[in-house]
């Protein structure tokens, strides 16, 4: 078995393979890295008395497109790479890299959105006195009750 001593704890060296084949048959395994896991040697302890776990809402109506989305990701992801995000062999420098690559893309998206929005109010505020206009004109400009 390997093992590791850190400050007088040992923990197992657990193989990727090692954590998917106890996720396949539905045993307990602790979180994970990319190539190995960390797991302390201790006692399992079964608690009779499961704690109910809170019920989380989706007041914006937005989890399941999330959810959906983040599942055509990762089938994306494995379709392209041939594997999941979480087991390739990217170093941390380069995940963060990506990361970062991503992030700017985000910021150049939302900044071309927002000048598009910028030149529908344009478009539209001539003829704001049309109610279904001046209705799309509130919800897109917000209002001072808003703020």
């Amino acid at each position: 078995m390997n093992t590791i001593n850190l400050d007088g704890q040992v923990f197992d060296l657990v193989p990727r393979q090692t954590i998917i084949a106890e996720e396949i048959k539905k045993e307990f395994t602790m979180p994970h890295d990319i190539n190995s896991e960390i797991k302390p040697v201790v006692e399992e302890v079964n608690d009779p008395t499961p704690q109910a776990q809170p019920a989380v809402k989706d007041v914006n109506g937005i989890h399941d497109e999330i959810i959906d989305t983040l599942n055509q990701r990762d089938m994306k992801g494995i379709n392209e790479y041939g594997q999941p995000l979480i087991e390739s062999k990217l170093s941390i420098s380069e995940l963060l890299d990506y990361g970062f690559e991503e992030s700017l893309d985000e910021l150049q998206y939302n900044r071309v959105t927002k000048k598009r929005i910028d030149e529908v109010i344009n478009l539209l505020a001539p003829h704001e006195e049309i109610p279904f206009i001046g209705e799309a004109l509130k919800l897109i400009r917000g209002t001072k009750e808003d703020i």
